[in-house]
């Protein structure tokens, strides 16, 4: 479903968690032949992913207009096996009414789930990384018990979360460096290029990991080249939240006495 999921156009741009949140909320949902699953007109409260069987969408006044699953728009090659998604997208009601054709299984999404991933709310942000940004070794006496809670809120409104493949380059050595990151998921290296050859200057580096510090804190190019070495979950923070919220925690400008970018 991950596969599917990342082939409709208004999933496209979100990130492997958020997807993940998405297909782990999706209860199955199964209908008979000839059942009315959504009448057009209605309220629509679901979204639907069809496993198996072929749904007929029709239109009152014009008939048939077409069945799930079919070619998709965006990309042909795709089969496009979903529905229900645009009177959740635009608060509208339902544009069409879809028949099971023979026996259908979806699975199904609620429109707050939909809708919460969909939109970038602050209550979004806390609900992805909250946890993740608590357990990270950095953070663990950031404002002291009493304001550590407010400190993350106010971290995870101002972070962006990134993937990356195994093979990609998060940030090259001599470049000039923007953004801080902290690894959720997945490993990288960090190497420097000496002669002809990449040189690792320190351990992999793993969830909870941080770099690209160094840029931000002199205000010098890159030291070093940070890679994927497997599928890779990143959050990253711009230099002005970083210098106004992190640049100052002693963790910081103590944890590497050698460029470890």
């Amino acid at each position: 479903w991950r596969r599917c999921c990342r082939s409709c156009f208004f999933l496209a741009g979100l990130t492997r968690k958020e997807i993940d949140v998405l297909v782990n909320a999706m209860k199955p949902v199964e209908f008979e032949s000839g059942v009315e699953i959504i009448a057009q007109g209605d309220e629509g409260d679901l979204f639907y992913v069809v496993e198996d069987g072929v749904c007929d969408i029709q239109v009152a006044g014009v008939g048939k207009v077409m069945e799930i699953p079919c070619p998709s728009k965006e990309d042909p090659s795709q089969l496009r096996r979903y529905f229900g998604e645009l009177a959740l997208l635009y608060d509208a009601p339902r544009a069409a009414t879809v028949k099971a054709r023979d026996h259908v299984k979806t699975w199904a999404l609620d429109r707050k789930t939909f809708k919460s991933i969909l939109q970038d709310t602050a209550a979004k942000q806390r609900l992805l990384y909250g946890d993740f940004l608590k357990k990270v070794p950095l953070f663990h006496n950031v404002g002291g018990e009493k304001n550590q809670g407010k400190f993350i809120d106010t971290l995870c409104q101002s972070l962006k979360a990134v993937d990356f493949q195994k093979g990609d380059v998060v940030i090259t050595e001599g470049e000039a460096g923007n953004d801080f990151f902290i690894i959720e998921s997945g490993q990288a290296e960090c190497t420097r290029r000496v002669g002809d050859k990449d040189v690792p200057v320190c351990p992999t580096l793993e969830s909870g990991a941080f770099f690209g510090e160094l840029a931000l804190l002199k205000d010098e190019p890159r030291a070093a080249t940070v890679r994927a070495i497997t599928e890779l979950a990143v959050v990253k923070i711009d230099r002005a939240t970083f210098k106004r919220m992190i640049g100052n925690i002693d963790e910081i400008k103590i944890a590497y006495s050698s460029p470890s970018e």
